[in-house]
């Protein structure tokens, strides 16, 4: 498995548009297809149900040395042994915490991301320890009703101020 700061390619494996796909086959098709992380998101699914989903979805990303990130459930990911976890701003800032060491699981080896989508969101996210920062939605998208795009000035700040 790559380590985090070598990942190009980050592909979703979304409950909200499966489309009556086998999220199973589609994990593995992403990671055939170069994907060096997986996230798994299941916004509005029951956590055992998003647990269930996780267990499946952790060997076919690790046989093929794929990180597999599971979005909102640090805990999860512990429990089924993804490298990564991510978190939105009202996942983390906006319920008060203050660094990543508040949500990540005692003694776990999990690396945690959390997305952005202004400059000061990504000084926040860098002064609280993230492992990555998520920049976005850089275009207009239904997985984000209601959340403008960043813009790619945006884009150019993150990469020119963001290590």
């Amino acid at each position: 498995m790559k380590p985090l700061a070598d990942c190009l390619l980050y592909a979703f494996v979304d409950s909200a548009y499966l489309d009556g796909r086998d999220p199973e086959v589609l994990c593995r098709q992403l990671c055939d297809g170069g994907a060096d992380l997986v996230q798994l998101r299941a916004k509005d699914w029951p956590e055992e149900e998003v647990t269930s989903l996780a267990k499946r979805l952790a060997p076919i990303a690790a046989d093929a040395g794929v990180r597999l990130v599971i979005n909102d459930h640090p805990g999860i990911a512990t429990e089924v042994s993804a490298p990564t976890a991510h978190l939105g701003q009202e996942d983390f800032f906006d319920v008060g915490h203050r660094h990543i060491d508040e949500v990540k699981p005692v003694g776990a080896a999990l690396e945690l991301g959390l997305s952005t989508h202004a400059p000061e969101q990504a000084r926040r996210a860098c002064d609280a320890g993230a492992d990555y920062v998520a920049i976005g939605p850089v275009f207009a998208t239904p997985t984000k009703p209601g959340r403008p795009p960043v813009t790619l000035e945006y884009v150019r700040w993150a990469a020119a101020n963001i290590d």
